[in-house]
């Protein structure tokens, strides 16, 4: 059934082209939305005026576009609805007794709702706002009301992803970019020379390997799958399984490969101006094998893991290396942590003043990788006193100078909306509070020389409305499975770095949970 939307102004903050998502339904922007709006486009340096001023330019481009009278109502395309601006009385006379609206645009707007059902009644009126309060408010005067998720189709004839279960995260045919095999004892020498693993010795695994030997593989591989290589003789002797050569499946040549990338830099590592990098676990060598792995073989990387796996280190790791060596012009890192979207915009600073308390455990890491002295200081010219204030030498430390030159720049994750990057890696940090829509997006940014890597645990989940099961990583991941092109590595829990102390202490607070949770038994 068709229905008319009343747009918060919220919502035109955090997707100025949202009107044109609506398919055949109509739109009805409040005269004091646009009031909002109109003051917040003067904001020249905040993410609030910038989103203003685009839904100003979008607005006004489909007036131009089809012309006419907004007031009356502008097509909003073939298939599409109308969109309309609608005046609210603004004397309190005009208002039921008790229904304050002098100075209470939310008030006025749920007032136009109610207007509106008595005008057209068999067409639904909706209020849609990402405004919780506005939303309780409207429900209590009767008036139907939405909470808009940033990023995500409204549409309800469409697919709405923050409701569709993308996968079973707790099934044991979950893809993980990652499994085991047993080859022969000829296969598995010929193989840790360095030789390759065919078709037809795949296939003769396949036959050998009882299916219900738990952990190993009997089914056909993704493209770039990771694979743990052991010797059947294991098998055969009743031996615990050990030493696996790590290898990846080509699906252009169906074959199992040595690791190519993470091998040479072992290589390389003799040289003393390299990034000493040490592995712990076999899930990080298939990491870095990923992140070493040329841009254009390897454009998208997606990462999983809980907290403490060393996922944001060992990326970090990597593109330092490749700005050290020009594989990379620059290294672009993000976080869409839900607290940093509503932020970014609204507290006062420059964007990379705004983005410090989220970089801080990157800048550690990088400390770690570049320590001093051979990572020298350097110094730079810092100006004292505001703009017109004299200039004086300061000391900085090598991390320090990356971010100064901008080798290494952290940046919101709305400000990568419509570019297009280049000779750039892009590490997205908690990519597990993306939206599936955002994911997606993210992937399509890269251009001539760009990796792009997406890291998180599905797990911890920040964002309202969404799962381990359907947030953008997970979708991301499950999507891409099947592309050449994507190269994914989920690491096991007991391939974290941390301390003793903080494993006890989590251990410790899953029992207590569990226990306050649990229904006594009777006796």
């Amino acid at each position: 059934m068709k229905k008319i939307f009343v747009l918060d102004t919220n919502v035109l903050i955090n997707k100025p082209d949202c009107i044109f998502d609506f398919e055949e339904n109509d739109i009805v922007i409040p005269d004091d939305v646009l009031e909002e709006l109109d003051k917040f486009k003067s904001e020249y340096d905040s993410e609030r005026g910038f989103k203003a001023r685009e839904f100003l330019r979008v607005l006004w481009g489909q007036v131009e576009l089809i012309g006419g009278k907004l007031t009356k109502g502008i097509s909003l395309g073939d298939g599409k609805g109308t969109i309309r601006m609608v005046h609210t009385p603004k004397k309190q006379s005009a208002f039921p007794n008790g229904f304050s609206v002098t100075h209470s645009v939310d008030n006025r707007i749920i007032y136009l709702c109610k207007q509106l059902s008595r005008q057209v009644i068999k067409t639904p009126i909706v209020l849609l706002s990402t405004d919780t309060n506005i939303c309780i408010k409207a429900n209590s005067e009767g008036v139907t009301s939405k909470k808009f998720i940033f990023d995500v189709q409204v549409s309800e004839t469409k697919s709405n992803y923050s409701k569709d279960k993308i996968i079973d995260l707790k099934s044991e045919t979950t893809y993980s970019g990652r499994s085991k095999i047993v080859v022969s004892i000829d296969v598995y020498l010929r193989f840790k020379a360095g030789g390759k693993i065919v078709f037809e010795e795949i296939e003769e695994y396949k036959r050998t390997l009882s299916s219900n030997l738990s952990g190993f593989k009997t089914k056909d591989f993704f493209p770039n799958e990771f694979i743990e290589v052991y010797d059947i003789t294991d098998l055969n002797e009743l031996r615990e399984f050990q030493n696996p050569v790590l290898g990846r499946y080509d699906a252009m040549k169906n074959e199992i490969q040595q690791l190519k990338y993470f091998n040479q830099f072992k290589m390389s590592q003799k040289k003393s101006s390299d990034i000493n990098i040490k592995t712990k676990n076999i899930g990080q060598k298939f990491v870095l094998e990923a992140m070493f792995a040329p841009s254009n073989i390897a454009p998208l990387v997606i990462i999983k893991g809980a907290a403490g796996t060393a996922k944001t280190f060992l990326s970090a790791a990597a593109g330092v290396d490749g700005v050290l060596k020009n594989r990379y012009d620059r290294i672009i890192v993000t976080r869409p942590n839900v607290e940093m979207d509503k932020d970014i915009g609204f507290i006062p600073g420059k964007e990379d003043e705004k983005m410090e308390p989220y970089m801080r455990s990157l800048k550690d890491n990088l400390e770690l990788l570049l320590p001093f002295p051979q990572y020298p200081e350097a110094t730079i010219m810092e100006q004292i006193g505001g703009k017109r204030g004299r200039y004086e030498p300061k000391k900085i430390s090598y991390v320090e100078k990356l971010f100064y030159d901008e080798k290494i720049k952290p940046e919101a994750l709305s400000f990568l909306r419509g570019r297009s990057l280049t000779k750039t890696l892009l590490i997205v940090d908690e990519a597990q509070n993306c939206t599936p829509l955002q994911a997606k997006t993210i992937a399509t940014r890269g251009g001539e020389g760009t990796k792009i890597v997406l890291l998180g645990d599905p797990n911890q989940i920040d964002r309202e409305g969404y799962t381990a099961e359907t947030n953008g990583l997970t979708y991301l991941f499950e999507l891409m499975k099947d592309s050449e092109l994507c190269w994914q590595v989920t690491l096991n829990d007991n391939e974290g770095t941390r301390s003793a102390l903080a494993i006890e202490v989590e251990r410790l607070a899953k029992e207590k949970e569990h226990a306050e949770t649990s229904v006594p038994t009777k006796k």
